[in-house]
């Protein structure tokens, strides 16, 4: 299957890195960009289903699936610039650093001002600072505290794991490479729709579930994998996003359950991220690589982890539910403080906290 994505150049059975390792010093500044695509999909989705200022459409209604495209370009950026002598304690290390100092602070926020969208327990509040929230099914706790948190409580597991997914995959032959991601992710895939189907309850759990979820992870690793071997993408970017947005006009005609959901547009999202990856990796420059675009690509972390807040903000303020251009008014409003809020916190705490971490925490190395 991952082969409608990929295909050999001359010497695919190089076992090697050369592409990743030489190209290492490149950004992957399409990828930053489309991770910020992503989460305003998701604040479209949150848009809809919070304030309720805007109708029906196929990006409210399944602008959730942005996380999909944020775990399966996880594990190809982690696979991208993992190094083969780094060893698991600098790579938690670096985790640690990029994702847990705004997650504590924008939960901290979340306790002070009362801005989540559901009702805070305190049962809640540990498991969310320890990122062990998603592997509860229960809506108050894996939604506890700053709701959009949960998808880093999946990122944590997938983190403990990668290493050794990294180690196995570079260790091995293509094929069983390929083999081994791709029934990882249909036995993820399986189980996770038979919950769909089986009621809203189940199917936000499975939705939330890390282990159900680690299979799009997996695939992203995969595919940074036969990258360095020399395989190269299929077709051009256009057509990948084309499939994903019909993909997306098809589910809200269907009124798909969330996990199925997922299922169906991961491949199509992946096959984004490749191509995008590899004009990347080719040096060739459009508007998408814009230094505009890609600093809100990079500060798009922090938008995915205030957003929700800031919508609950403004419903406090203005109430529930809007129309024309009021709706449209409130919708811009709360982007634009949202963005606002994002560089200030990736400027001024993501950066220099994450630089001040790695100093102190890597100096032996």
């Amino acid at each position: 299957m991952m082969m409608l994505f990929f295909e050999p150049m001359e010497q695919p059975q190089v076992k090697t890195a050369p592409v990743v390792g030489a190209a290492r010093a490149k950004q992957l500044d399409r990828l930053t960009v489309f991770r910020g695509l992503a989460a305003l999909m998701v604040f479209a989705y949150h848009v809809y289903h919070v304030t309720g200022w805007s109708s029906k459409s196929w990006v409210a209604s399944y602008g959730f699936v942005g996380v999909a495209f944020f775990f399966c370009l996880s594990g190809y950026v982690l696979r991208y610039t993992w190094r083969n002598t780094e060893g698991a304690r600098t790579f938690y290390a670096r985790r640690f650093a990029k994702v847990y100092p705004l997650h504590f602070v924008t939960g901290i926020a979340a306790l002070v001002f009362g801005l989540n969208s559901l009702h805070l327990v305190w049962p809640a509040v540990i498991p969310n600072f320890l990122l062990l929230q998603a592997w509860v099914p229960v809506d108050e706790i894996a939604f506890g505290v700053n709701s959009v948190s949960w998808s880093l409580s999946c990122e944590a597991f997938f983190y403990l794991g990668a290493p050794f997914v990294f180690a196995y995959l570079r260790r091995t032959s293509t094929r069983n490479a390929v083999l081994a991601v791709l029934v990882w992710w249909a036995a993820c895939s399986a189980v996770s729709i038979c919950f769909g189907v089986s009621g809203s309850a189940f199917d936000v759990g499975a939705y939330t579930n890390p282990l159900l979820r680690s299979g799009e992870f997996g695939l992203g690793v995969l595919a940074a994998e036969l990258h360095s071997r020399r395989w190269r993408p299929k077709g051009p970017l256009w057509v990948y996003g084309l499939v994903v947005a019909a993909t997306l006009v098809a589910l809200t005609r269907l009124s798909t359950p969330q996990t199925i959901a997922d299922v169906a547009v991961t491949l199509p999202v992946l096959g984004v991220i490749v191509v995008s990856a590899d004009r990347d990796l080719s040096g060739v420059r459009t508007i998408l690589t814009s230094k505009l675009l890609v600093f809100a690509g990079n500060a798009s972390f922090a938008f995915y982890l205030v957003h929700e807040q800031v919508l609950n903000f403004y419903v406090r303020i203005f109430g529930h539910g809007a129309s024309g251009p009021r709706g449209v008014f409130l919708i811009l409003c709360a982007l634009g403080t949202s963005m606002v809020l994002a560089s200030v916190l990736h400027l001024f705490l993501e950066k220099p906290v994450q630089r001040w971490i790695l100093r102190h925490t890597l100096r032996s190395q």
